[in-house]
């Protein structure tokens, strides 16, 4: 290319036509010479002179090619004579390095070339680094292609995101080499098919070589041997090229590989738990890599599975409830143009047809199974029994909206015209009480919402203001003064008033905070809590909220000035179409169309403290992305199904019983945490004096509690052996050792005996012993032998045994270096200590002191890295600046640091089988892989800041907790054979998720037949990865799904 000088340049004749226009970096002369060479004097086959090609006809040679010698000039412009070159040449070759990727005249002249329409004329040569690298972190240096080469141009002619797929040689040995490159370049030259000009090269070789055989056989016998070797070398080149060509074919697999996991950690971000493992699977079944089986593990558990899907209707679904009634579930379905439909939720059997109602936007059932239904011409009810189809005339209002309690006894009458609501009772329409909001100009959005046991009613404003009304005080003022004398009922005359028995309600409580008009409501199953969403069509995309608020707010306080809300929750773009809470109260849903967006809130982290804090954004459980906009929305079978109707008139079934999974699990508060990196147990200390003991299940996904011990309930440190046998703990100066074996009350079925009475090792159990000064850290040797025992300023060495102290060690610092957390190196040699001072790093032997560079920076973790396969072991640490520094053991030369936090790492940990490093800032969570510091994966947990990191079962789990949420969570890194998690990955994406990736990797929509077949095969053969009976959903159901769309 030319980083070359204008006015030294070779001058080029003004009309002269040239066949290509070689452009490089000066500092890759040599590469530029051999090239200009090689095409000028190549010698183009006979049998190709005068065919048709792109640009007319294969000429005979190809001749001219240009190239400039010197540098261009410092000037932004390039130079006339390079330009009227570019302009007269057929195509431009870039020959591509580092170099040139760095020059701005190869980047100008290759955005020049494609300017004048040929940038499907632009040829490749690699000849250094590596292509697309500046897409890789920590490999942008090794960018071999400008950025002009790598995308397409605008019609503006400026650089566009639309990635370009140049055609290339690759010179680099391991790749094509030089005589196969430039033959990629010759073919794309001369027009024709790189596999005429590749054999005529064979053929012309092969010729030469039997032409000379033959004559050597004529002269002496021992030519044959001559032959021979000519034969031997030839098959020895077959070999290198056949070895070649695996390379290149797992090196491009890895790239594609790499691609897909990207895309996944992308989705991820976005907790988008289902895309994310379509293109996780995509990336295993490419090339197995660590990166991809630690996504996995992130990805699976918040993986929400669409069970059933079925068409309702032949329009969208207007309203759509789950009721029970005799302990049975029915869903009652309305639509927009269509019959209203009631049926069983455990098998899909229909129950009942009804005529169409109009404009349903509210259904309840009453205590006798009886279907209530508002829709735009007043209340109905229905009886799947008798198929009575009965319009109330006391509520038949025209111009009034209806909403519906959920046990079918009372309903609201709101008139959008006059702001007026009214509390009626059903089925006799007497008015209870008028509901008067504060301030009394209050305009109602005609969002409302009664809670699932009917006493409160929640209705929104246009102005974002919510007002809760309390319905049984309503209910029970009316009693008295309408014992002789009927109300007055909401009838066809909308000015109607009440009846001398209807009393004025304020508020009990009145919500503000959403900036718009509230456009949904939810209350909890207990109604204790109260969400409202906004609809936001002015302020642009991202702009919505969610508010969550605690209801039981102090009486004595002003209705207008309730309680501190729980949560804000963000991520929707524009309006909130609906929300719903989850009958075991652990989910919170809400939708949009607008994003065509589900996202699932984990309710049990709201937190009033955490409102407001600049630095807590709460984290969705899951986003499920919906190809058909939803339309109604409810949880059933105590929230283990999410029920959607769609805009396409389907019924749909999500599995969300296991949505939070490993990710999040919440035990009473705790204040310390213990664990094994070996055996898979977590210990936690709880306020009054208890202690814990779970065991991490990968396979259930869940946490067994398998012990409990009473301790004091000064306790100040806990610790656990590695191998999971032991537990100490230790109050002032008073440190109880115990064994670990598991309580009855607490034994998981299947979990391992954790002591061996045959092993001649077996450890005595110690009751305990006395120390010298408060206790603040513990830890285990690895082989249980030793117990390090620290306090302020000091550090001791303890026989486990016995109790015996054998070493002690003193801070520089004295008491002012409290000591925070010891860790054993995995072979016992080094003790690291972590405390309020400067940390230090002790020889176990003698606990002499072995210094480290933190070049300044405050260190708040400290651990190991075992050696693994020749490689030392290391010391890690987890600095201020937001680095993880990293030390040798065995020379500690600092090596480089691992990288991606911006402000301090707080929580440093390393598996046991050497191969994963994890640390946190703040609610960041990040993976390394500990042989290359490769950065594998980034996860924000829902939480302020994490406390304690773990890893457990030798690497194959991680688990973190954050004491100032009451958080304990773990995720199966799926360490296990790639054949069964690819396995079960595809199991779960084939049977869960209605849609899958095309050839360019978008996801499209599947078929319900497609889905209805799978599954129902699944079932009959025994495969199908959730356990039917806990959605509630019989062989019979699936079974149905399969005629029904048919």
């Amino acid at each position: 290319m030319a980083d070359s000088n204008a006015d030294n340049a070779v001058t080029a004749p003004k009309y002269r036509e040239y066949w290509a226009f070689i452009s490089y970096s000066h500092r890759d002369k040599v590469w530029a010479d051999w090239l200009h060479r090689r095409l000028e004097t190549y010698r183009v086959p006979k049998k190709l002179i005068g065919r048709p090609n792109r640009t007319g006809q294969v000429p005979k040679r190809l001749y001219p090619i240009f190239r400039d010698r010197e540098e261009l000039p410092t000037s932004a412009n390039l130079g006339s004579v390079i330009s009227q070159a570019l302009e007269n040449s057929q195509y431009l070759v870039v020959i591509c390095s580092p170099r040139s990727a760095a020059s701005q005249w190869v980047n100008q002249e290759i955005l020049a070339f494609k300017a004048l329409g040929k940038a499907d004329r632009v040829l490749a040569l690699i000849v250094d680094g590596e292509p697309n690298a500046s897409s890789k972190p920590g490999q942008e240096e090794q960018e071999c292609f400008p950025e002009a080469l790598r995308y397409e141009l605008n019609a503006d002619g400026t650089l566009s995101g639309q990635p370009a797929e140049p055609v290339a040689g690759d010179a680099r040995p391991f790749a094509d080499g030089k005589r196969n490159a430039l033959f990629k370049l010759l073919a794309g030259l001369l027009g024709v098919d790189y596999a005429i000009l590749n054999d005529r090269e064979h053929k012309r070789r092969l010729v030469r070589t039997l032409v000379g055989a033959t004559l050597v056989f004529s002269l002496a016998a021992g030519a044959l041997g001559i032959w021979a070797v000519q034969e031997q070398r030839r098959l020895r080149d077959l070999q290198s090229e056949h070895q070649k060509t695996l390379e290149q074919r797992d090196r491009a697999l890895r790239n594609l590989a790499g691609i897909y996991l990207h895309q996944a950690e992308q989705a991820l971000e976005r907790n988008q738990n289902g895309p994310a493992l379509l293109r996780l699977a995509a990336s295993l079944d490419s090339f197995d890599t660590l990166g991809a089986r630690v996504a996995a593990g992130f990805a699976l558990p918040g993986l929400v599975p669409e069970l059933a899907r079925w068409p309702l209707h032949d329009s969208s679904v207007q309203a759509m409830r789950v009721v029970e009634h005799q302990g049975t579930q029915l869903l009652v379905s309305a639509a927009m143009n269509g019959p209203l439909q009631v049926l069983r939720l455990q098998d899909l059997e229909p129950i009942a047809n009804f005529e169409p109602v109009p404009w349903v936007s509210a259904l309840a059932s009453d205590a006798r199974g009886r279907i209530i239904a508002a829709g735009l011409d007043g209340v109905r009810l229905l009886d799947p029994a008798t198929g009575e189809n009965q319009l109330l005339p006391e509520l038949s209002a025209p111009g009034v909206m209806y909403r519906l309690s959920p046990d079918g006894t009372l309903a609201t009458a709101l008139n959008p015209t006059q702001g007026m609501i009214r509390l009626l009772s059903i089925p006799d329409g007497r008015v209870l009480a008028e509901l008067t909001p504060e301030p009394l100009d209050w305009k109602p959005s005609g969002a409302m919402r009664f809670s699932d046991d009917g006493t409160k009613l929640a209705a929104g404003g246009t102005e974002g203001a919510v007002q809760v009304w309390s319905t049984v005080v309503a209910e029970d003022e009316t009693k008295d003064d309408s014992a002789g004398e009927t109300g007055d009922a909401v009838g066809n005359d909308a000015e109607q008033t009440p009846g001398t028995n209807t009393k004025p309600i304020a508020p009990v409580a009145v919500f503000t905070g959403l900036e718009s008009t509230v456009s949904a409501l939810a209350f909890s199953a207990d109604a204790n809590l109260l969400a409202a969403g906004e609809g936001q069509f002015l302020g642009g995309p991202g702009t919505v909220e969610i508010l969550v608020w605690n209801l039981n707010h102090d009486p004595a306080a002003p209705v207008s000035a309730p309680s501190q809300p729980l949560a804000r929750l963000k991520g929707h773009e524009q309006q909130i179409n609906h929300l719903a809470f989850s009958q075991d109260g652990r989910l919170l849903a809400s939708s949009s169309d607008a994003d065509s967006q589900i996202r699932l809130w984990d309710v049990e982290a709201f937190n009033p403290e955490l409102f407001d804090n600049p630095r807590f954004e709460f984290q969705p459980l899951a986003v499920l992305p919906q190809l058909t906009p939803v339309t109604a929305m409810q949880f059933a079978s105590g929230g283990a199904l999410l029920v959607l109707g769609d805009s396409a008139g389907y019924a749909r079934l999500l599995d969300t019983d296991s949505v939070i999974g490993m990710r999040r699990q919440t035990p009473d508060p705790f204040s310390l945490s213990a664990a094994t990196p070996v055996a898979g147990r977590l210990a936690l200390l709880q306020p009054g004096g208890q202690v814990r003991v779970f065991e991490i299940s990968q396979q259930e996904a869940k946490q067994h509690e398998i012990a409990r011990f009473s301790v004091d309930p000064m306790t100040s440190a806990l610790a656990i052996s590695q191998d999971g046998r032991e537990i100490a703990w230790a109050a002032g100066e008073r440190l109880v050792i115990k064994p670990m074996v598991d309580q009855p009350n607490h034994q998981r079925p299947d979990a391992e005996p954790t002591n061996n009475q045959d092993d001649p090792t077996d450890r005595p159990e110690v009751q305990g012993f006395a120390v010298q000064g408060p206790v603040q850290a513990l830890a285990f040797s690895p082989d249980a032998r030793l117990l390090a025992v620290g306090g302020p300023g000091r550090l001791s060495l303890h026989e486990r045994s016995s109790g015996n102290r054998l070493e002690y060690w003193e801070h520089p610092a004295g008491a002012a270096a409290n000591m925070q957390a010891i860790s054993f190196s995995q072979d016992g040699r080094f003790l690291a200590l972590t405390t309020t001072a400067d940390p230090a790093v002790l020889n176990t032997a003698d606990l002499t002191p072995q210094t480290i560079d933190t070049q300044g920076q405050g260190v708040f973790a400290l651990a190991f890295v075992p050696a693994v396969d020749g490689s030392p072991a290391v010391l890690l640490a987890a600095c201020q600046d937001g680095l993880v520094r990293r030390w040798r053991l065995d020379d500690w030369q600092a090596l480089e640091p691992l990288r991606g936090f911006e402000q301090l790492v707080a929580t440093l940990a390393a598996s046991a089988d050497g191969q994963l490093v994890a640390a946190t800032s703040g609610p960041m969570l990040q993976l390394w892989s500990a042989a290359d510091g490769n950065l594998l994966h980034r996860e924000r947990t829902n939480g302020m800041a994490i406390d304690a990191l773990h890893f457990l079962r030798d690497g194959a789990t991680l688990s973190w907790s954050s004491s100032y949420l009451n958080t304990l969570a773990a995720a199966d890194l799926q360490r296990g054979p790639l054949p069964p998690l690819l396995a079960d990955i595809h199991a779960r994406l084939d049977l869960g998720l209605p849609y899958r990736l095309d050839q360019n990797g978008t996801p499209v929509a599947r078929s319900p037949s497609e889905l209805a077949d799978q599954r129902l095969q699944a079932i009959i053969q025994g495969e199908f990865p959730w356990p039917i009976e806990k959605t509630g959903l019989s062989e019979a159901a699936f079974r149905r799904v399969k005629t029904l769309v048919r």
